[in-house]
Parts: C-alpha cells; structure tokens; sequence
C-alpha cells in the first residue's frame, strides 16, 4: 500500500508525484491518503507500507505531520497495519537520519504496536526515480550535498564535487580530454574528483569541473521545469485523478506519460553520471519494530 501525505502541499506536487508514479511502476499498489480516514487493515501478507512525503528538514519528521499522529493512524485498532503486513519504507527526504536524537524511522520502529517488523527511512534527499524498479526503493542524494539539490550555486557545487569519490568508475569523467596527451578511461572511486584530474594544473581542473558542474545546473533546471510542465498536461487534480491518467495505455494521456517517464530517466542518469546518488545498499537506515 502506498499512504499520501500532502497536508499543506498541493495533491498535484510534482516531487510527490513523481514518487508515487514511479513506486506504482515497481509496485502496483493501492494508494491512499494518510489522514485520519486511511484504512491499512486489509494489507494482504507481506504487503509493504510505502509512506511519501516532503519531510522536514529541521527535525527529519513528515512534513506538517507529527509523529504522534502518524503513529495513531498506523495503531489504530480497527483500520491500523495487520499483523501480518511486511513492514514500512519511509520515502520522506532526511526520514533515516537522526536530525534530532532519533531518525524518524527509529521512532515508528519504536513506536509501532505490531512488532518484528522493519522500518526503513532515506538517509538524505529522496527522489522517485527508475531505483524502484531495480531495488522498490527510491534514489537518495546524500543531504551533505544539497548545493547540488538546490543547484544554484556554481562555486559551492565545484568545490562540494571537488572533494567528493566517484561512485562508480564511469560517468562524466570518463574519455573527457582531461590529461595533456591522454584520456581519463576510467574514473577512480578511491580518489576525490580533484584527484582524478591529478595530470591537469590547479586553475585547468577548476575550469573543468566548472564546466561539468555548469552543464549539471543547466540540465537540472530544464528537467525540473519540464517535470512540472507535463504534470500539468496530466488530467486530474487529485493524486488519484493523476495516477489513472499516468496510466492510460493509449491516447495523448500515455503519450505525455512517456515523456514524463523520459525525463525522470534523464534525471536518474545526470545524478549518476555525476556520482551523487548514494549506493542502494547506504541509502536507507532499517529499524525493528
């Protein structure tokens, strides 16, 4: 099942959406909105709890929705999560991390009636991405690099990147004209970005990395706007309204569809060809209930 919290956002919110088109890809779950009224009791065996959400960004908590509360619906005696269901991921940016003692994870884990069960929350900044057809997760961006969430500003980006190993040895480092009679084949994950570029001057592997980190900006922004662009030539104004346009199999609906799918793909490669997103296996913190 998947449980909606928008209170104080838009239903339509494209982060909020993109989360919930994504998840449905990898699990076609019903959705639900995570209020008062929600109702978890007929989850079948092992059916997982999908919770989305903005999160706050002070306490690591739902945004605009306390714990307490969230631990209500989810104990409720009549319409709570069964005994049998398979546990809860928490998909809300910072939901792992322990912004203020304990993760907010930790304190459903430790909140929950039902008990054995895992909780999971993300250990940074949460995006709906192709991840969940490969791990039922989402991509989590590591929150110490939020210069590049934000992607505003060049110089705190360049120097951030500067600093940061590569994830992987492919990527935008790689058969760059970066050395003076030679080509970077491979990008070493055991070196900081700067350490990569070790065969170019100071002032040559700035102006580099300044480029790379410009055309990030750039391709961020034009996806962001394009994001919001299709959601808007979506039909609906509620999440459910948009979720049964998402999946319209013909017409203009699914056509726009594709092109919303298209452009979440382009964002999943750009983070990755820049080596921001979190392995899968660090992007969660699990808990037991």
């Amino acid at each position: 099942m998947i449980a909606i919290n928008t209170a104080g956002q838009p239903q339509t919110d494209y982060a909020i959406m993109k989360q919930v088109q994504q998840l449905r890809r990898a699990h076609p779950y019903s959705v639900v909105m995570l209020t008062s009224a929600a109702d978890f009791s007929g989850m079948a065996e092992d059916e997982r709890l999908f919770i989305v959400s903005h999160g706050d960004a002070t306490t690591g908590n739902l945004r605009d929705l306390s714990v307490d509360t969230l631990l209500k619906y989810l104990n409720d005696a009549r319409r709570g999560v069964p005994t049998h269901f398979g546990g809860i991921t928490i998909l809300s940016c910072y939901s792992g991390q322990a912004l203020q003692n304990q993760s907010l994870a930790q304190r459903v884990a430790t909140g929950l009636k039902v008990r054995g069960k895992t909780v999971e929350g993300a250990l940074g900044f949460s995006f709906g991405s192709p991840e969940f057809l490969a791990t039922g997760r989402s991509s989590v961006l590591d929150s110490a690099l939020r210069p590049f969430y934000e992607a505003n500003d060049i110089t705190a980006m360049v120097n951030m990147w500067a600093q940061h190993h590569p994830t992987h040895t492919n990527g935008v480092l790689v058969d760059e004209d970066l050395m003076d009679t030679d080509k970077l084949h491979t990008a070493s994950p055991k070196l900081i970005i700067r350490d990569n570029l070790r065969k170019m001057t100071a002032d040559d592997a700035t102006a580099r990395m300044t480029t790379l980190i410009r055309h990030f900006k750039s391709e961020a922004k034009r996806i962001e706007l394009s994001l919001g662009q299709l959601l808007a030539q979506i039909p609906g104004t509620t999440v459910d309204e948009k979720i049964t346009s998402f999946e319209e199999r013909s017409g203009s609906d699914a056509r726009t569809a594709a092109r919303w799918n298209r452009v979440i793909d382009q964002q999943y490669a750009l983070f990755s060809d820049y080596y921001l997103w979190l392995p899968s296996g660090n992007a969660f913190a699990s808990f037991t209930s």
